[in-house]
Formats: structure tokens, C-alpha cells, sequence
């Protein structure tokens, strides 16, 4: 997992910053693995496990061997004796807090090994405990029916012959050799979850995947071999890899699958002293923002280094797991909509029923269409009536007295129809702007596919954002073996920074001002319209800053049916996070 690399961080005590960007009817994969994910969609909510030597000094993961010292930091193996470490306990944490399924690091980017390696010989087996860590995990797992996943970073930090210049073929056969372990040596594996560190991975990204399915055909395995770049671990999915990882934040709506991984502690991927527990009701908002997004959550939970949760952890998960067991009906098999996501409200929707989750018990009035033809609204935990109005293109809810300031409060509508054929509805227009939800398109996108796409850029959340994808004259497949940092000028160039957004207004409309939020350093922007099949210029700027909002009013209103934005000079990730016309 990254320390410092994530895109968009919105604290998790305050609540989970849900995007809802992305056009639905982008969002299919290259490749079609239906069959693999049909558990994993169903079970919508698993359990994270970061866990390693780091958590002898209470020291973030991987990410503290720097700052500490590499050497200093490896030696902590020659400490680390969980003594305490029970699979069985674990499993019944995951079990009463409602997660369906299992990810333990078994290794992370130190390169540091919870399994009896014989191709890596830093592993827990020359360590004091002296005991295969997933075999035990592995076999609470299966005789207990918990899904089971392996959390793996391709690449390694205190392997020189990592991405060297002439020596990463050595490294690629030590980590073939890993992957062949952790996949043949203990029975069925259900995931593999790979992360991306910040350098390209070490070998061909689809030739790993396409070995580990040799491995385990039935595995699901997500995206995080190709990126190269965090923002693309969040939203890209293609070929080589079968669902989008959005990282300490919720990803929104898509058709595609994805997964939200998190943190249930304050601080850290691993255990610190100062961390606690986030309130129960923020974890619950994470899941009910997930599902509502049509995807799935891996929440992080961290032993500490004796092997052991702690009664605090356990509590808080405890009461998300009495929350989930009341509604369950609004989360497991269940789908994202009809109401597309927002920070304030979330639905689900399976058979015959939809599924109203509000992060605040109060009275709320959300977008009507005559889809949500329904019998009957009653609270979902206690069957008490829910008083609804519909007033044209707009429906009221009244909610019961008994639930008036409650959190994550779950409205069942009882549909007369199949409630997946209804349409997804948008909640209403912030802003105003004629752009607002009109078909838009870019000259590039991080992703088509998933986030960071054109619709980020005319959503009214200023949240989101467009991002300019790879450059199509650059071949970036070259790139995999070799320490290309994304942050460096090789990095950097891989992806454009000039590119446009065009939005039809579907008709003529007068536009008498704009404004433009930029994501990113811009040396020079542009709004044009077309007039007469030719596009003219409509106002400039030029040095805008990330930060910064760029609103203009003509002097005269123009009316017209295209617009676009363009941009150059761009810096690193170039992007808008909003293009709004009034």
C-alpha cells in the first residue's frame, strides 16, 4: 500500500469521500470474468491484514525502511516472534464484523516473507517464530469456509536485482519462484492482490498474470500490475487484471468491478502505538458508500507484533458487524443504484427491492423518475413505516421519529418490478451548470474505462477530476524492469500534458459566464465554441494554478451548442476537476 501516494485523501472521521464521476456505460473491462468475481461481488466486504516486522516498532510498513535505516530495518526479522498469533481468532474477527473474505500481506514491498520460502530466504521461518504464518492462515481458512487472499508486492526493496539494468532477470525467476509457492503449497487461493510501489513492476505485467491463472485458473486477481502511476491503480483495469483498487477513498458508481481499500485505524497500513480506532459509524459509512457505488470493501485491520488484534479494534468492528447483520439485505448480492452516490446518501438494489442508506437520520428529498414505482417504505431494521411525497421530478422522505439523528439509517422501498432495470438517476445539479451530466468527451483519459474519465470533469464535484492519459506516440511497455519512478522526468513524460474536453449541450443554449477548476498546474487554457463547424475562441488564460478557479462572464452572451476546453502545458497528471458552464 502507498504512505504517501494517494490521489484524493478525504479523512475517515469525518466520513469517506464517495466519487461518482464515472458513466456507467464505459465501464467494461477488456477481458470478461464474470465467473471468477461472482462470489467476490456477492460478498462485497473483506478483511485487510497488514502485518510484518515493521510492527515491532510500531513503524509504518515498507515505508518507514527508509527513514529507519534498510539494514537496521531488516534486521527487526532477527525480533519478531509473534507468539500470539491464532488463524482461528483472526477468522473470528472477520466473521463478526461481516467480511466475507481474507487479504494478509504475505509480502510487502520490504520483501519480507510470511511463508516458508525456499527461493527467499528472508521469511518468518529465520525468525524466532520459526512457523509458516499463511500455512496457518490458510488452513483456519478452508476448514472454516472464509474466502482467502494473498496480498503481494511484485517488487522489492532490499533485492538489488530489483528493475536492474542487467541483472532484473534474476529477480523475475526469485519472484516467479515466490508467486509458484504461494500458490501451489497451500490449497485453493481464492485472490492475489499485487500493489504498485511507484516503479514499474519487474516483469511483464501480463505474463504474471496469465502465470498465476495457470496456477490457480479460478483466481481473481486485481489491477495493480499495469500502473504506472497510483492514479491508474485506482481506475484502470483492462487485460491484465479484473477489478480497479480506488486507495483510502470510495471509489463511485461503475459497472466495472472495483474495490475500496481502507483503513479502520487513524494512522497506518500497520499498527502504531498512537492509532485507534475510527468510530463505528464512519467504518459502517465505508461500507455503505462502497456497495452503493456497486463495488466492494477491503478494510485494513492491523495485529500488533505479537499477532494480536486489539480489544479496542475488535469492539469498534464488532458494532459494524450488528449494524451489517440488521441490514444485510441492503448489502450482500446486492448491486449500486438506482440513486448514484453521494457523500449524504447511497442506495442499493436487488430482486424486487431498493435500498435508501443515509449517512444522517433527517428528512431528505432526492431526484424522482417514474421507475421508482414502489408499495411500500418502511426502515429496513424495524419494519417502521417511512412517509414519502412526490412532487414532479422529486421525491420527499419523511423519516420516523425513532430514527432522527441515527446513523447510517437504510430505507427498504418494496418495488412492483425488478429494481435493476431502472436507469441510474444523478442527484440534483449543485451548480446549475448547462454542462452539468451532458455527454462530454476528452482527447485522452487516465482511464475510459473507470474514473478519472471526461464525466469527472462536468459532475459538480469538484472532488473528482479528468486526468490526461498516456501518450499514444510513447511505448510505455518498454518501461517494465527498470526503476522509472513516477514522480521522475521519465516518469512524467509518459503521459500527455496538453489534451481537451468537448461537451454538447445537445442544443443551442446562451452561455453568458464559465469557470474551470484545474487539478493540476496549467500554462495555458482555453474556451472555445463552434460556430458555423469551426471552433473559436471564446477567452484565454495562461499560468493557471492548481488550487486556483478560473470564472470569466463575456460581455456579450454567446450562444452555442459545443464547447470545449483546451489545455497545454500541463504538469505531472494533468487534469481538471470541474468545467462548468452558465
Amino acid at each position: 500500500m502507498k504512505k504517501t501516494f494517494t490521489l484524493l485523501l478525504f479523512s475517515i472521521t469525518v466520513g469517506l469521500l464517495i466519487i461518482s464521476c464515472t458513466n456507467p456505460g464505459q465501464n467494461k473491462p477488456q477481458t470478461n470474468f464474470d465467473k471468477e468475481l461472482a462470489w467476490w461481488k456477492d460478498a462485497k466486504f473483506g478483511m485487510f491484514i497488514h502485518w510484518g516486522i515493521s510492527t515491532l516498532e510500531g513503524f509504518e510498513i515498507s515505508w518507514s525502511r527508509s527513514s529507519y535505516g534498510p539494514e537496521k530495518y531488516d534486521r527487526l526479522a532477527q525480533r519478531f516472534n509473534p507468539v500470539d498469533f491464532d488463524a482461528d481468532k483472526w477468522i473470528s474477527v472477520a466473521e463478526n464484523t461481516g467480511m466475507k473474505y481474507m487479504v494478509l500481506t504475505a509480502k510487502h514491498h520490504d520483501g519480507y516473507c510470511l511463508w516458508d520460502s525456499k527461493v527467499n530466504s528472508h521469511n518468518i521461518m529465520n525468525s524466532p517464530y520459526g512457523k509458516d504464518v499463511c500455512a496457518q492462515l490458510a488452513e483456519a481458512a478452508h476448514r472454516r469456509g472464509m474466502r482467502l487472499g494473498w496480498y503481494f508486492s511484485v517488487n522489492e526493496w532490499n533485492d538489488s536485482t530489483c528493475n536492474h539494468k542487467t541483472l532484473n532477470h534474476l529477480y523475475m525467476e526469485k519472484m516467479k519462484g515466490e508467486l509458484k509457492e504461494l500458490l501451489t503449497n497451500y490449497g485453493k487461493i481464492d485472490l492475489l492482490w499485487f500493489d504498485y510501489e511507484g516503479n514499474p513492476a519487474a516483469a511483464d505485467p501480463q505474463s504474471i498474470f496469465d502465470y498465476c491463472r495457470e496456477l490457480q485458473p479460478d483466481i481473481i486477481i486485481n489491477n495493480r500490475l499495469y500502473p504506472l502511476h497510483p492514479n491508474e491503480s485506482h481506475a484502470y483495469v483492462g487485460s491484465m487484471g479484473m477489478y480497479a483498487t480506488p486507495e483510502q477513498f470510495i471509489g463511485g458508481y461503475g459497472d466495472v468491478p472495483w474495490e475500496s481499500c481502507t483503513l479502520s485505524a487513524t494512522a497506518g497500513w500497520s499498527i502504531s502505538y498512537w492509532a485507534q480506532p475510527h468510530p463505528s459509524k464512519n467504518l459502517i459509512w465505508q461500507v455503505a458508500g462502497s456497495v452503493g457505488g456497486n463495488g466492494n470493501l477491503l478494510m485494513n485491520v492491523s495485529p500488533d507484533s505479537l499477532g494480536v488484534i486489539h480489544e479496542n479494534f475488535i469492539d469498534t468492528l464488532k458494532l459494524v458487524g450488528k449494524w451489517i447483520k440488521q441490514n444485510d439485505g441492503a448489502i450482500y448480492g446486492t448491486k449500486g443504484g438506482p440513486w448514484k452516490p453521494t457523500v449524504s446518501y447511497v442506495s442499493t438494489r436487488k430482486d424486487k427491492t431498493v435500498n435508501l442508506i443515509l449517512q444522517e437520520g433527517s428528512d431528505i428529498a432526492l431526484p424522482y423518475t417514474s421507475e421508482i414505482d414502489f408499495d411500500k417504505a418502511y426502515l429496513l431494521s424495524n419494519g417502521e413505516d417511512v412517509k414519502t411525497r412526490i412532487s414532479e421530478d422529486t421525491i420527499f422522505f419523511s423519516i420516523p421519529e425513532s430514527a432522527k439523528g441515527a446513523s447510517n439509517v437504510v430505507i427498504r422501498l418494496d418495488m412492483k418490478s425488478e429494481a435493476d432495470k431502472i436507469a441510474l438517476i444523478p442527484p440534483f445539479s449543485t451548480s446549475g451548470s448547462l454542462a452539468y451530466n451532458k455527454k462530454i468527451k476528452a482527447s485522452s483519459s487516465l482511464s475510459d474505462i473507470y474514473m478519472h474519465n471526461p464525466e469527472c470533469a462536468n459532475d459538480d464535484d469538484p472532488r473528482t477530476r479528468w486526468i490526461l492519459g498516456r501518450r499514444k506516440d510513447y511505448d510505455s511497455s518498454s518501461v517494465y524492469g527498470h526503476n522509472i519512478h513516477f514522480t521522475s522526468n521519465e516518469g512524467i513524460a509518459i503521459y500527455d500534458d496538453c489534451g481537451e474536453l468537448e461537451v454538447d449541450l445537445e442544443e443551442d443554449k446562451e452561455v453568458s459566464s464559465f469557470k474551470v477548476i484545474p487539478a493540476s498546474n496549467i500554462a495555458n487554457a482555453y474556451i472555445e465554441y463552434e460556430h458555423n463547424s469551426k471552433w473559436k475562441t471564446a477567452a484565454s488564460y495562461t499560468q493557471l494554478a492548481n488550487g486556483s478557479e478560473w470564472e470569466t462572464t463575456f460581455s456579450t452572451p454567446i450562444k452555442a451548442r459545443k464547447w470545449r476546453l483546451r489545455i497545454s502545458g500541463g504538469s505531472s497528471q494533468t487534469g481538471i476537476k470541474e468545467f462548468q458552464l452558465f
